[in-house]
């Protein structure tokens, strides 16, 4: 689909003339012999739309949270928008580099889309496109281009915060029968004792619809909840159903919680998460060094503690031979990004979520 022309004073395409671009999406598929593959092939849905709005110096967040009712799995790229088939625009500008500095930066997850830019320091308008490719049987069958606007406006209105107390990590697992319990907080940054129009809670996930419960008790500082869901047989598969938690306040600004949950047959339980069994990441997001804290009963031992960066690639290892209570890694090597820390022992295997910035 092509149209003649943008929308005008985009800062990142073509400026100052980024009327003068025409506008472009594709999309590509594959066709292969359906009958023998489960008889159809749906592309994947995207469930969050494609104009989000951020703020100047804060963080801004985005991920199209893409499903794919055939249980196909969907990864994503960040790619330069289109201007007519695989022609990209002319003179475009990442992001990060309109009013480029320390302080202005992004990351992008290629499993779950979601994007951090922390922090847009010009106002106006961008544009970025994001390719959604599904795969069946490790086979690529479709890429889709979105391409999507991002509004930072001049008032510096500080995000909402989402915490997840008892679930630090963002991969969990749990058996078919069981129920599944995410319990969150959502705060007003700009006064704690203050809503200021926090008031909107987002879950968006895939055909999980059944079995699920939401309850939501909103206090004075604070707006409490717990998602519950008990999946069944039928959702048991190789690949994790992704769910989106998405708290936005009454000015648009959003945070991003993503959560992959894979569905077994085998677990008798969801395993005790990296902050209950006492384990404690300091500070996270970091920026040169990072301190993890132990439990008593990790103490001299035996060690290994791996970073892996978010395609599972192992990018540092330290062996240690005996533990401390508090152990330090030197991240300074480490580009800005979303990382998992192991902590491996004879007896004990941890992870838990890491940002560089």
């Amino acid at each position: 689909m092509s149209d003649p022309n943008r929308n005008g004073g985009i800062l990142n395409v073509n400026p100052p003339n980024s009327d003068q671009v025409p506008f472009h999406l594709q999309t590509t598929f594959t066709l292969r012999n359906l009958l023998l593959e489960g008889g159809s092939n749906q592309s994947p849905t995207l469930l969050i739309a494609p104009i989000d709005v951020g703020f100047v110096r804060q963080p801004f967040m985005h991920t199209p949270n893409a499903v794919d009712l055939d249980g196909d799995s969907v990864a994503y790229e960040l790619v330069t928008p289109l201007m007519s088939n695989d022609q990209v625009v002319p003179n475009y500008m990442p992001i990060d580099q309109i009013g480029a500095g320390v302080e202005n930066s992004y990351t992008f997850n290629e499993k779950t889309g979601l994007l951090v830019w922390d922090s847009p320091q010009i106002v106006g308008q961008y544009n970025i496109a994001i390719k959604v490719k599904a795969f069946r049987d490790g086979l690529l069958t479709e890429e889709i281009i979105r391409d999507m606007q991002i509004l930072i406006k001049p008032d510096e209105n500080l995000p909402p915060r989402i915490t997840f107390p008892n679930n630090e990590s963002e991969q969990l697992s749990i058996k078919f029968g069981k129920t599944l319990d995410l319990d969150f907080s959502i705060y007003d940054s700009e006064d704690d004792f203050d809503f200021n129009g926090v008031a909107l809670l987002t879950i968006t996930g895939e055909s999980i619809q059944n079995n699920t419960t939401l309850d939501q008790k909103q206090q004075l500082s604070v707006l409490n909840g717990r998602f519950s869901w008990t999946p069944t047989a039928v959702d048991i598969r190789t690949r994790p159903y992704q769910i989106v938690f998405k708290a936005t306040d009454s000015d648009g600004l959003a945070t991003f919680k993503v959560f992959q949950i894979q569905v077994v047959e085998t677990s008798t339980s969801i395993p005790p998460t990296f902050q209950q069994l006492g384990f404690k990441l300091f500070p996270n997001p970091a920026t040169n060094q990072v301190q993890l804290t132990l439990p008593d009963n990790q103490v001299n031992q035996a060690a290994t503690i791996r970073i892996f960066d978010n395609l599972g690639r192992l990018v540092q290892q330290q062996q240690i031979e005996q533990t401390l209570s508090r152990e330090l890694l030197d991240i300074t090597n480490l580009p800005n990004g979303q990382y998992s820390v192991q902590f491996q022992t004879a007896t004990t295997t941890v992870s838990t979520l890491l940002i560089i910035q």
